[in-house]
């Protein structure tokens, strides 16, 4: 089974993007640039904003295989259920015309949802990249063969005790020659763990791990205690700096993980060259819930319309997005040299302190 290559553009107000899946980039350009690769130009583009967003997260259902604590995403009292696949249809639909380039398939387990890859075969039909997250577990030989639809599979772990369980699906990807990404969920008693992540990347070849900040919503409110501590807040980039030069893994991080980076000061050039930055939710990236609602992210609580009806107006205009993207920085935040980058901090983690607000301007002591 030969997929199709997905390599698209969209025009935007300072020129355009660029997209393609193999060879993996997506380039901005200037007008100059766009008007000569013979990108049509739109007189109803937003001055400042993209004209959609680049990737919409999906949950496709809120079943899941596992029942693992703390989970942001499903709590004891959310309901077990799929989203109906005409409506995962009309929204694809849509967001294809929107021209997004990419759809993340999550949950819930996005593969307990029957319609898996009749849905990310969709989304290929409607030239867009249909990614996908999941716990592995599912993944036998027939179904890494299906998961060659998916641009990329990433492999989720809430602790180096899942790495073993990951072994056989890791293999089952790679007879297809699917090599799937890591996401590592770093919490105060996972933090440790982090140095034996990078390991196991290094040797299955897996050239990126994805290290994602542990979150409370109103899923996991009882979890606090999950929280990092400030001391592993400040060891978390020097931490990361080893463990990546020693196994010759890449890092990346989600967004929250921002204002530990800045804490040790690096140069913005870096930040901007490695791409590291604050929330891009409702600029960059939008969710859909399995109601079919969109939210400025997946940890948001908050919801606008119905994502099948998503129009340019509405992404531009829309009160609950407005809000969202300019919900001022703490006032401690306003002298920041990183502000612009880090663009106020992560909104679902507005009721800790930052760690560059003072509250870790100096070392943690370590515990005895």
């Amino acid at each position: 089974m030969t997929m199709q290559t997905i390599r698209k553009a969209r025009r935007e107000r300072f020129g355009g993007i660029f997209y393609s899946e193999n060879p993996g980039f997506m380039a901005y350009v200037d007008n100059e640039t766009a008007d000569s690769l013979g990108l049509a130009a739109r007189e109803d583009l937003p001055p400042e904003l993209l004209s959609a967003p680049l990737d919409v997260h999906l949950s496709v259902t809120t079943r899941c295989n596992r029942r693992c604590s703390g989970c942001y995403a499903v709590g004891p009292a959310t309901p077990r259920k799929d989203m109906p696949l005409p409506l995962a249809k009309r929204i694809v639909d849509n967001l294809a015309r929107l021209q997004v380039f990419t759809v993340a398939m999550g949950g819930g387990e996005p593969l307990v949802y029957p319609h898996v890859f009749e849905l990310a075969h969709y989304i290929r039909k409607k030239h867009m990249v249909p990614n996908i997250t999941t716990n592995g577990a599912l993944i036998d030989v027939a179904a890494a063969r299906e998961c060659r639809v998916f641009g990329n599979v990433h492999l989720s772990s809430h602790g180096a005790s899942d790495l073993a369980c990951l072994e056989a699906p890791f293999r089952s990807l790679q007879e297809y020659g699917i090599v799937p990404g890591l996401n590592f969920l770093v919490s105060r008693e996972t933090f440790a763990q982090i140095p034996r992540v990078f390991a196991w990347c290094a040797r299955h070849r897996i050239p990126k791990v994805l290290l994602l900040k542990y979150k409370v919503t109103v899923n996991n409110a009882t979890f606090t205690d999950r929280l990092l501590s400030p001391r592993q807040e400040y060891d978390f980039y020097p931490l990361l700096r080893r463990a990546a030069r020693r196994y010759n893994v890449m890092p990346m991080i989600d967004c929250s993980f921002f204002p530990t980076i800045a804490l040790h000061r690096p140069s913005e050039r870096d930040l901007r060259f490695f791409d590291v930055n604050g929330c891009q939710g409702g600029r960059m990236y939008l969710a859909v819930d399995t109601e079919g609602r969109c939210k400025p992210c997946s940890f948001c609580t908050v919801h606008l319309g119905a994502a099948e009806d998503l129009t340019p107006a509405t992404w531009q205009t829309d009160p609950v997005l407005t809000r969202f993207r300019e919900e001022p920085a703490l006032a401690l935040c306003r002298e920041c040299p990183y502000l612009e980058l880090c663009n106020g901090g992560c909104r679902q983690m507005r009721n800790q302190p930052c760690a560059m607000n003072g509250a870790l301007a100096a070392p943690p002591a370590r515990s005895a």
